[in-house]
């Protein structure tokens, strides 16, 4: 089997508040499932800021 992967970082800015359970209902409505979920942490002079990101996956070939 063959799959391909992608990753959906769960990030809103303010204002776009629902925007990622949207995008996720898109993937999943396009055979993708949810393999992982982690975070991604970036160090700024103001501290560490955490990036949550979801991996996906769907089969492309069997």
């Amino acid at each position: 089997m063959i799959y391909e992967y992608e990753i959906l970082f769960t990030y809103e800015p303010e204002g776009d508040e629902g925007s990622f359970l949207e995008a996720l209902n898109k993937f999943a409505a396009e055979g993708w499932r949810v393999v992982s979920s982690s975070k991604q942490i970036q160090m700024v002079e103001m501290g560490p800021i955490e990036y949550p990101f979801i991996l996906l996956e769907r089969e492309i070939e069997k």
